[in-house]
């Protein structure tokens, strides 16, 4: 059964072999195997087209070394398409030349062979260099490998093409014309002369889809990493201050409640005091007392004391102070967004360059670490949410605390209006018990304006330091956020890279 299909093949190869060609490689002759040789070059030509068909997109990230490959790689696409298009024509002028004139008719096809070769060792392989210069060994590598194969295919080709046109001179000169006899032909270029050719094509033809393929892999790489890159900057440009503008509107919205509860509760008890101080000055009963105007001064100044109109100056302050926390942590924030440089960051330029330059776990360990990379970003938002939930917290416990301070003011002032009528219930002015009731009063409330007035200070002045403290806390907890991201998380992510560009899957990291 061997031994048939054996035979089969032999007889297959032979046909092919002597099959009826177009060509005639300077005679008017049939060339054995030229139309086998002439498949080689169409399937091959399928390739190069497709080769020279391939096209790098337009680049946003600004990463150089994409920038810089993407040149290269565009070189390449132009000058081996030119140089295989150059080759191909001058098999086409070859394999229709008949005229007897064998040099014109063997002479670009090997002239172009020459400048393939010598395309390949020159600008190629200083292609191949440059990008080893910029650590993408691995396209570099495959790029040299490839060359190397095609360079020594070139070289048997022009060999074998030399040696058919030897032999191809050798049957003109023997015929004395283009016309060579079938009986001649075959005694100089004979069935082995012309497999050799044969084998030397075909497996130069097959070495060309490597080439299509790293130029394909490449293009894609540059592709996903220029498209990887802009994204984070896009996302860092625009994610963080929108990010940055949530923090701030959540602080503000707890501290302008704050400011608010302040001036309004305080602007309330002063207008309850206001109120009661009127229908006190209408007592008549101890408007003839000694110190009846001591008294109505002493609670007019406790009014005053919670009044709006003296607290200007402090309500100002502490809104200058609860303002600062937003401004100070959106500096910040801007601060530490403009350190960022995507473009030059050494933790996503070891991603590219894994991808780009390892030709072994590349794809892999960018596929594994990309999106931990890219993570990291809103890993710094998750923590940034933490500082400012934990901040929120505690503006909300100040104003607990604020709330009971007026509420502890406010003890001051709820009985006024019945103990000033205490002195009014004891009778006229002249009396010696309303007069010593209300001098009693106005000494009290002379001495407790003056405590009321240290606890509404108390109040602008917790708030004024505990919004110094807040912004300090929030300077502190998005810092820490920072380190930890920018030093201890990217060392991690680092070593875990390096680890897998060197072990791929089964790497410790």
């Amino acid at each position: 059964m061997n031994r048939l299909v054996l035979a089969f093949g032999i007889i297959c190869l032979l046909q092919g072999l002597s099959a009826e060609p177009r060509p005639q490689f300077g005679l008017t002759n049939n060339i054995p195997a030229s139309a086998k040789l002439t498949a080689e070059k169409v399937e091959a030509q399928v390739t190069g087209d497709a080769i020279q068909g391939l096209t790098v997109g337009t680049l946003t990230s600004g990463v150089t070394k994409l920038a810089t490959t993407k040149t290269k790689i565009e070189t390449v696409i132009t000058e081996f398409g030119t140089k295989f298009q150059a080759v191909v024509a001058g098999y086409d002028t070859l394999v229709g030349a008949s005229d007897g004139d064998i040099d014109s008719a063997f002479g670009p096809f090997l002239t172009a062979i020459d400048a393939a070769t010598t395309y390949i060792s020159g600008d190629g392989a200083a292609i191949s260099t440059e990008l080893n210069g910029i650590s993408y060994t691995g396209i570099a590598d495959q790029l040299t490998d490839a060359f190397t194969r095609i360079a020594l295919g070139l070289t048997d080709l022009k060999a074998k093409t030399t040696a058919v046109k030897t032999a191809v001179l050798a049957a003109k000169n023997s015929a004395g014309s283009a016309t060579v006899s079938a009986e001649v032909l075959s005694q100089f270029v004979t069935l082995k002369l012309a497999y050799s050719l044969l084998n030397s094509a075909t497996k130069l033809r097959t070495y060309l889809p490597l080439v299509k393929y790293i130029l394909t892999v490449t293009i894609e790489n540059i592709a996903e990493a220029d498209s990887y890159v802009a994204g984070i900057v896009a996302d860092v440009n625009s994610d963080i201050s929108a990010e940055a503008n949530q923090f701030t509107s959540e602080i503000e919205r707890v501290t302008t409640d704050i400011e608010n509860f302040i001036g309004s509760d305080l602007s309330a008890n002063a207008v309850y005091v206001g109120v009661v101080a009127g229908r006190i000055s209408g007592y008549s009963g101890i408007t003839s007392a000694p110190q009846h105007s001591a008294l109505l001064a002493a609670i007019s100044s406790l009014s005053n004391a919670l009044a709006a109109s003296r607290l200007v100056g402090a309500t100002s302050a502490i809104a200058g102070a609860f303002n600062s926390i937003s401004s100070a942590l959106s500096t910040r924030i801007t601060a530490i967004k403009n350190g960022i440089n995507v473009v030059d960051n050494p933790l996503i330029n070891q991603l590219v360059d894994v991808l780009m330059g390892n030709d072994e776990y590349g794809r892999y360990c960018y596929q594994k670490y990309k999106e931990p990379i890219e993570t990291l970003l809103e890993i710094s938002f998750d923590a940034g949410w933490m500082c400012v939930d934990k901040e929120v917290q505690r503006l909300l416990h100040l104003k607990q605390v604020i709330m009971l301070l007026i509420d502890q003011i406010r003890l001051d002032f709820e009985d006024l209006d019945a103990q000033v009528f205490v002195c009014e219930s004891l009778g006229v002015a002249q009396n010696s018990n309303v007069a010593t009731c209300v001098s009693s009063l106005a000494t009290f409330y002379s001495s407790l304006y003056q405590a009321t007035m240290q606890k509404v200070n108390l109040i602008y002045e917790l708030s004024f330091n505990e919004a110094g403290a807040s912004e300090n806390r929030l300077l502190i907890c998005f810092e820490l956020i920072n380190l930890d991201i920018s030093v201890t998380q990217v060392a991690a992510m680092t070593e875990g890279l390096t680890i897998c560009s060197q072990s791929g899957p089964t790497g410790s990291d």
